[in-house]
């Protein structure tokens, strides 16, 4: 969840774009470029404006990979899978 105070401004005057790693934000004040912490999947967000706050609240869903096995030596030989 992202958070962004943004005073002064009108929902109409924001530009949002995500890509999936990184939140880019346009308004006439502002300008906001941020890299994030992992990568999302930028088509399923979901933003909210909270007008008595001036606050938009972004929510994106984290990229999550899998990786399945079929023998568990393997698995616990492969220092990826012991994180």
């Amino acid at each position: 969840l992202i958070k962004i105070w943004l005073p002064d401004t009108q929902l109409k005057d924001i530009s949002v774009d995500v890509l999936e790693d990184r939140l880019l934000l346009q308004a006439p004040k502002y300008r906001l470029n941020v890299a994030l912490p992992h990568k999302v999947k930028k088509d399923d967000g979901k933003a909210e404006w909270e007008k008595l706050k001036a606050t938009l609240k972004i929510s994106l869903p984290i990229q999550q990979e899998r990786k399945y096995i079929k023998n568990i030596g393997e698995a616990l030989s492969d220092p990826d899978m012991r994180r």
